[in-house]
């Protein structure tokens, strides 16, 4: 069981490192005026970042429920219900641009 929580955790921890590198990587290029090299070079994160939303969501929500201290319920369960939430955005506004 200590095994299975750890990979979780990792888990759990590189899509909201991948998420909030991307989501700051962003941030800072829409304040540059001529962004557009630094955009591409920020295709390959976001795409993780996309692809481990649903991965980190699952697992922060594994987590929550297997956990043992209160604490790590909290912060596993609002982690991975915020990768679910920022999928289901992406989905929607997918869905609404492409049809």
């Amino acid at each position: 069981m200590f095994a299975l929580r750890l990979i979780l955790r990792a888990l759990l921890w590189l899509a909201v490192f991948f998420r909030g590198t991307t989501m700051a990587g962003v941030a800072a290029v829409q304040n540059m005026e001529d962004a557009d090299p630094f955009l591409l070079a920020l295709g390959l994160p976001a795409e993780a970042a996309a692809r481990l939303d649903a991965i980190g969501g699952a697992a922060g929500i594994a987590l929550a429920v297997t956990g043992k201290d209160l604490d790590e319920k909290i912060l596993s369960g609002g982690f991975g219900s915020a990768l679910l939430v920022l999928m289901a955005d992406r989905k929607i506004r997918e869905r609404r641009y492409y049809g």
